[in-house]
């Protein structure tokens, strides 16, 4: 009798013990204070919904027009501009080098002249699978063909929670609109016009 009491005695407490455990992990992953508090100890979620300003710029090793002295200079003051005009207008900025090379190497021997960028894509000559959606599917006249050039485009991003009130969120692109693509080193020096800002 006396060990039939010790172990419920014992059950009990694992069984109370439980729920405390299971109430606190709910609080930390459920309770808006806590995410609140979280967020701003790590700083804002890069998933939260948001609006993104991205400079794609596409350029190749093989090219002579990509390789012009003077085109990492305007890259870079591009990037410079676009970057403070987002924050400014309260948007997340992106920026993506993309090469048309068959090796991934020359690829990035090739970016490494630029100033660094947020994302790359290498290797796969034209068939890289960003130059699918960069290139080929706004190749709707053969000036776009060619480089180096750059795009500007605005994202709008949407999450979805993940179950259990976890705070990991999926981020994913709901839109994206191309504002404006300058093709060659002439347009390209005018990445800096103020009208091209004011359509952000």
């Amino acid at each position: 009798m006396k060990i039939d009491l010790y172990v419920y005695a014992r059950n009990a407490s694992i069984v109370i013990l439980a729920f405390f455990i299971a109430h606190f992990l709910t609080i930390n992953f459920s309770s808006p204070t806590s995410q609140s508090s979280s967020n701003e100890t790590q700083g804002a979620d890069p998933f939260a919904d948001a609006n993104e300003i991205v400079l794609i710029f596409i350029g190749s090793s093989t090219c002579s027009s990509s390789k012009e002295s003077k085109l990492p200079d305007i890259l870079s003051s591009a990037l410079d501009r676009y970057r403070i005009e987002s924050n400014k207008r309260g948007y997340r900025f992106n920026s993506v080098g993309i090469t048309i090379e068959n090796s991934v190497s020359d690829g990035l021997k090739y970016l490494s002249s630029f100033s660094e960028f947020d994302e790359i894509s290498v290797g796969n000559s034209l068939s890289n699978i960003a130059l699918q959606r960069y290139f080929w599917q706004h190749w709707d006249h053969p000036h776009n063909a060619a480089s180096p050039q750059v795009i500007i485009a605005k994202r709008i991003y949407s999450t979805q929670k993940l179950p259990y009130g976890r705070l990991r969120q999926t981020p994913q692109i709901e839109s994206e609109h191309i504002v404006v693509r300058k093709v060659g080193l002439i347009e390209l020096e005018t990445l800096l016009d103020d009208s091209i800002f004011h359509s952000l």
